[in-house]
């Protein structure tokens, strides 16, 4: 080992002058993601970012292919075993085409960590590549904030409408994934306020209001928790450390918190918040609809069981798709329903009581990571999951006892502890996971502290040349290529569709269909488009191969179980129509359509009743 040390001194510049050049591709990107961004898809921004990223990692990887200097951590070896979790449990999935993008995104955010492990790995005392993309992603959340800002003031007079607040959304699809990415980029905004450089300063000063403004008036929940756990872990740390230096005598962390100070720093917290409410109640909260009252929002915290209203009820639903999702693991605690499948076989447990019910939509996350994990991959890949991040945590601690003579490096690691207690507290309600940039700036938070760990005789080098290593960014990057084709195809028929031209619909449907995609962003099968399209011309018999098919691509979908029966009623078979009938309602009792489509056969057999 120390003979590999020995080279990496002798190649440090040169190693250094790589890691800066990789540096900035990835930087590039991260300033880039938020304006990847297109209509052609379902939905505008998860497959193109994810395809666009994961390009870059491709060629980031192709850059660093050669080098010579290799390690084997056991953090690796928990990455690895991740993957092969989820290859396990997609074996028995249902539905095998939706396990490839969950694979995916897995090899991309493996691919993305071990990538900024290697960036931020260097005996490089100024941190320089920690510094660097620390003010990519703040470029890139200002971005994200600004246009959240302009959505404000061009929907402003739209938010006395219902739904007015998802309006406010940025270029995130969802004012709560807006809100969390803005959350996300607060310790990095952090990070810089290090910076001697008076402009990075007021930046980051600026950014953080900003991103406080905007998580209260689109009132994401998650974020709120995740922002009041982040700031009690760094009031209870600075308390500890105070007391640590007047114990030791010294200042450990570089700053002098004494009482009066932090008194002082609260009371212009409050003065600047009251402010702030103030500003907003005359320009935001006077125009909401009364539906959106920033005291309803926050009273449905703890009024959900008692008081019946918009905001109550996401939580009640919330609770649902929890309890549905740990039935689901009691009958595959291990190896979980595969990989992607969840949204396959949350049906199966019933859709009592919920707008699924009626078939208005179909669910397609448990709005929380790690049941979403658990139920897809098992226990182990919920263990591995949580293993990472208790890996980093464990490094945090380590650096902050190890760095006592490094305040610098003591504060970058509490901003990653602030932003990985944040990200996990949004997991916990919400999905980041699924969306590219949530799962890149949490790979930058998890990489930073492995990164900066005391070297001892180590020298922390990626294994770039392994061959698995690799593989891994190519891995994904065929995967959302073959799914962007797909999707992209996909949407083209949904247009056709809307515009009526139903040929057109069907030659777009059949050209999106793959072995990686046959199910849309919205639950359905394709299949049953063209099912449904051959159904209306009452070709019947093609019409039914197509609802069989979508039967087994998706088969606790009610809208195929329903107009699997209504097939087979216009051709006849009423026994078949009514047990199909009779398995949908079992899912989702109060669907219309299959009551009707009930009723009207035995009314038809003049049955008395249902």
């Amino acid at each position: 080992m120390n003979e590999l040390k020995d080279k990496y001194l002798e190649q440090k510049d040169k190693i250094l002058q790589q890691k800066e050049r990789s540096a900035y591709l990835l930087g590039i990107g991260i300033v880039l993601l938020p304006l990847i961004y297109t209509s052609h898809f379902a939905d505008p921004a998860l497959l193109p970012r994810f395809l666009f990223f994961t390009l870059l990692l491709c060629v980031f990887y192709a850059i660093n292919f050669k080098k010579v200097i290799l390690e084997f951590i056991p953090f690796q070896l928990m990455l690895g075993a991740l993957l092969l979790s989820l290859g396990i449990s997609s074996i028995f999935a249902i539905n095998p085409s939706e396990t490839w993008m969950e694979l995916g995104r897995m090899s991309f955010f493996v691919a993305a960590l071990l990538a900024f492990h290697y960036v931020f790995s260097s005996l490089d005392k100024k941190h320089t590549s920690i510094y660097f993309i620390a003010l990519c992603v703040l470029l890139s959340c200002s971005i994200i904030a600004l246009l959240g800002l302009l959505n404000l003031f061009v929907y402003n007079n739209a938010l006395a409408k219902e739904k007015g607040l998802y309006l406010i959304s940025s270029v995130m699809a969802h004012k709560n994934l807006m809100a969390s990415a803005l959350f996300l980029g607060i310790p990095f905004a952090l990070m810089l306020l290090l910076k001697k450089n008076c402009f990075y300063k007021i930046w980051s000063l600026l950014y953080i209001l900003l991103a406080f403004v905007l998580i209260i008036v689109v009132q994401s929940r998650a974020v709120w928790l995740a922002i009041v756990g982040s700031g009690v872990i760094l009031i209870a740390f600075l308390m500890l450390e105070n007391g640590r230096r007047y114990k030791q005598k010294r200042n450990v962390l570089g700053f002098h918190f004494g009482w009066k100070k932090v008194v002082l720093g609260i009371v212009a917290t409050g003065i600047i918040g009251i402010g702030t409410l103030f500003v907003l109640q005359k320009t935001y909260f006077s125009k909401l609809n009364q539906q959106n009252s920033l005291k309803d929002r926050l009273t449905s915290m703890v009024q959900f069981n008692s008081v019946k209203n918009e905001h109550t009820e996401t939580i009640n639903e919330r609770l649902y798709l929890w309890r549905n999702s740990l039935e689901l693991i009691k009958d595959h605690p291990i190896l979980g329903v595969g990989a992607g499948n969840w949204r396959i076989a949350f049906p199966s447990k019933g859709m009592q009581g919920v707008r699924s019910e009626l078939g208005i939509v179909n669910f397609q996350r448990p709005h929380n990571d790690y049941l979403w994990i658990w139920s897809e991959g098992g226990i182990i890949a919920l263990l591995i999951w949580l293993g990472i991040l208790g890996y980093s945590l464990f490094y945090i601690y380590v650096n902050l006892r190890f760095y006592q003579a490094n305040p610098e490096l003591r504060w970058i690691n509490i901003f990653c502890l602030l932003g990985l207690i944040g990200y996990s507290i949004i997991a916990f309600f919400d999905f980041p996971k699924e969306r590219c940039l949530h799962l890149l700036f949490y790979a930058i938070l998890l990489s930073m502290p492995i990164a900066k760990k005391p070297t001892y005789n180590t020298v922390h080098i990626l294994p770039i040349r392994h061959p698995f290593v690799m593989a891994l960014p190519f891995f994904a990057l065929g995967i959302f290529a073959f799914k962007s084709w797909g999707n992209y195809y996909y949407t083209q028929a949904m247009q056709a569709r809307s515009s009526g031209q139903k040929p057109l619909m069907i030659q777009y449907l059949q050209t999106a269909s793959n072995p990686l995609f046959n199910i849309d962003d919205l639950g359905i099968p394709l299949d049953w488009y063209i099912g449904e399209q051959k159904y209306l011309e009452k070709d019947y018999p093609n019409a039914l191969k197509k609802f069989e098919q979508a039967q087994k691509d998706h088969p606790y979908q009610i809208a195929v179980m329903n107009n699997l029966g209504s097939t087979h009623f216009a051709m006849g078979n009423q026994d078949k129509a009514v047990e199909l009938f009779k398995q949908a309602l079992s899912i989702a009792p109060a669907y219309g359509e299959a009551n009707l489509n009930l009723a009207a056969i035995y009314l038809r057999q003049k049955q008395p009743s249902i």
